[in-house]
């Protein structure tokens, strides 16, 4: 996945996010170098991609 995760950065997407169900978790990439883990009592925030796109993991973990 890792290499999946390099590969599209490089190509050009600006936010990724790699969501890990089992973990509960969100991994989020950014093509800026920068990464984030979200965990359940996390907001999934679309930062500059989608403007005021704000997701609360709850829900998708509930």
């Amino acid at each position: 996945i890792a290499e999946k995760v390099s590969d599209y950065l490089q190509a050009g997407t600006t936010l990724l996010w790699l969501v890990y169900p089992d973990q509960r978790t969100v991994q989020e990439y950014q093509q800026r170098g920068t990464f984030h883990i979200y965990r359940p009592a996390d907001t999934l925030d679309g930062r500059d991609v989608l403007p005021g796109f704000a997701y609360p993991l709850a829900e998708l973990f509930g």
